[in-house]
């Protein structure tokens, strides 16, 4: 599972967390920790409406490029390039750094992003393993699961 790097004292209280919950029998599912995303509302609906009026925009400049002479063409699919270019780069950046973890009680582990939502029963995990960012790793467990 990954997730985008939190502070420090938040991978502490997560790692406790997720032992804790390994650790106990509840069939509570109320939320025990909740590690937000860093992509503030903001940035996730303009990321959202690039991703509309960008798939909008590469639309029309395609059809246009049926319509149009062959002296224009060459323009409008360099502008096609650029429009969808950079709007797939903005839009990726957010789209994989909008992630919020959720622990339960009953030990649940849920990763919500773009592309849905994993759960994660931790009980049933001899070993949790939790990517923060890119490069390090936080192991969350080496004990051996119930």
């Amino acid at each position: 599972m990954t997730a985008p790097t939190p502070k420090p004292e938040v991978v502490t209280a997560l790692r406790t967390a997720i032992e804790d919950r390994r650790a106990t029998d509840s069939d509570d599912a109320t939320a025990t920790l909740e590690v937000l995303s860093p992509v503030p509302g903001w940035l996730r609906t303009a990321a959202r409406v690039v991703l509309g009026i960008g798939s909008v925009a590469v639309t029309g400049l395609f059809l246009a490029l049926v319509v149009v002479g062959g002296d224009t063409r060459g323009t409008l699919l360099l502008a096609t390039g650029a429009v969808a270019g950079l709007g797939a780069v903005f839009v990726t950046a957010v789209w994989q750094f909008d992630v919020t973890l959720t622990l339960h009680r009953d030990g649940r582990l849920v990763r919500k992003g773009w592309n849905g939502f994993t759960e994660v029963w931790l009980r049933e995990c001899q070993r949790v393993v939790i990517t923060i960012g890119r490069t390090e790793s936080a192991d969350a467990s080496d004990r051996e699961g119930d």
